[in-house]
């Protein structure tokens, strides 16, 4: 009983490492906790240490899945915990069976392959790495580390700090504390400093709302920013659905600029049923020169799962349609000046792959095209943009996040945010992104 309230309180410690509390030097002190938990336990209570820990977290950290469905929250942690519970498995078959001396090791290596495991699937949640939680500014030096060791790599480094300085407490040995010397290390690493730079300036239009009356915003706001002649205008997710491609490329002529937008293409068009959550750019003479079609679909958003037996319970929430029908590339578009960008939609920055693929096929802009009104101003927003951060010195890119109602904004390729519109502001942001060669 002591170990599974122990276990719910390490999963609330860990959430409030994540906005909106932002705590992040507990990331650096909970896995240490549940390495003590996990250490002496048998393979059953393991895997209820660790799936009562993961319920904890999501159902804290990812709270803001109520303004969906109250339903919905209580349900999503079905879908990480199992992955949680054989973590908690693996490691009461484990580690009891190591050296004292090696079962720090063992565990910040398991720490990492199921933080990585939590990204697989169609029904992924990859919410809250240890990587994440450092997006906050004062904890940016550490970050820094993920461009050349990824999120994994930094978070087998993190929970094996943690879990080190657990065991050098637990066996009152002094000499475990030198670990805490590896943040510091981090810090001090060298970083590579591009020596030949371009520039693109670029105006993200921000609404402030998604009604029906949006797309008169977008068409103002679009008019407005095309004054001051940006290289490019982009769009959130979606929000160009209510015009055709037809208006959107006559758009495009008269504005007489590249122009990215979100849209959502109905299953009515073309053979396949299937609807497509696309990203689609017009040159200045309204010509498609680039279309991204969203590879990686958001569970009960574009993905039902069980759709063939629960098609009422799902009509009963207004969803008709068949889940979405997935791209197969990566969104590297060019530019008419030249410079690519690479385009992802929403969900796609929580996985590191996304952006890593469009990095290799050449883009010198990370651009997310994103709609988080559904949450109004709650913690999806900054825990949103925070995995922008964690994408953008992951790949040493700077990036671009578009968003109806916020958080629109633009990081800089070290993690720092340049200008960001506040959420539920109505604007355009006019920003000039750094590109790489």
């Amino acid at each position: 009983m002591k170990s599974a309230a122990f276990a719910l309180l390490c999963g609330v410690s860990l959430a409030l490492a994540f906005p909106p509390w932002s705590l992040w030097p507990l990331a650096w002190v909970v896995p240490g906790l549940l390495y003590a938990l996990l250490a002496e336990s048998k393979p059953k209570q393991a895997a209820l240490v660790a799936y009562l820990f993961g319920v904890a977290l999501y159902l804290l950290g990812a709270q803001w899945v109520r303004a969906l469905a109250v339903p919905l929250w209580l349900l999503l942690p079905l879908f990480p915990s199992p992955v949680f519970a054989l973590y908690g498995l693996v490691n009461g078959l484990i580690l009891p069976r190591l050296p004292k001396q090696s079962r720090p090791l063992a565990f910040a290596v398991l720490w990492a392959l199921f933080e990585w495991l939590r990204g697989l699937g169609t029904y992924a949640a990859p919410w809250f790495s240890l990587a994440s939680a450092h997006a906050h500014p004062t904890a940016l030096p550490l970050l820094q580390c993920v461009s050349f060791l990824g999120t994994p790599g930094m978070a087998f480094l993190v929970a094996l700090t943690s879990a080190l300085v657990t065991e050098g407490i637990r066996r009152r040995q002094k000499h475990f504390a030198l670990i805490l010397l590896l943040p510091l290390a981090l810090v001090l690493l060298p970083r590579p400093t591009p020596t030949r730079l371009s520039f693109l300036h670029l105006a993200l239009i921000q609404p402030g709302r998604a009604d029906a009356q949006a797309t008169n915003d977008y068409l103002a706001l679009s008019r407005k920013a095309a004054l001051n002649h940006p290289d490019l205008i982009v769009w959130p997710e979606g929000a160009a659905t209510e015009l055709d491609t037809t208006r959107l490329s006559a758009l495009a002529r008269e504005l007489k600029i590249p122009l990215l937008v979100g849209f959502y293409k109905d299953h009515k068009d073309g053979a396949d049923n299937r609807p497509q959550n696309l990203g689609i750019l017009f040159d200045g003479e309204g010509r498609t020169i680039g279309r991204y079609a969203k590879q990686r679909l958001a569970p009960f958003g574009e993905v039902y799962p069980f759709q063939h037996w629960l098609r009422g319970i799902y009509a009963s929430f207004g969803i008709r349609h068949d889940s979405f029908q997935h791209g197969e590339r990566p969104g590297v578009l060019r530019l008419p000046s030249g410079q690519r960008i690479g385009v992802g939609i929403c969900f796609e920055s929580a996985f590191p792959w996304v952006a890593a693929k469009n990095t290799q096929a050449g883009a010198q802009l990370l651009i997310f095209l994103t709609s988080d009104q559904a949450f109004g101003q709650s913690a999806a927003l900054p825990q949103h943009r925070d995995l922008a951060i964690v994408r953008a010195i992951e790949n040493r890119r700077p990036v671009v996040q578009v968003a109806p109602t916020g958080i629109t904004t633009l990081i800089a390729a070290d993690g720092r945010s340049v200008a960001a519109l506040a959420p539920g502001e109505r604007g355009i942001l006019f920003v000039r992104a750094i590109l790489p060669p």
